[in-house]
């Protein structure tokens, strides 16, 4: 099986900051994908 992974964050219109993360990784065996939403006010 093959997996294309692809991954993008924006700050928006308004911040001036993206406190928004995250991480993708994978092998022939499996994946990991780790997100975490900003605390945006």
């Amino acid at each position: 099986m093959h997996l294309a992974v692809a991954a993008r964050t924006d700050v928006g219109r308004i911040r001036k900051g993206n406190e928004d993360s995250l991480h993708a990784s994978a092998n022939a065996y499996r994946g990991l994908f780790i997100v975490a939403d900003g605390m945006g006010g």
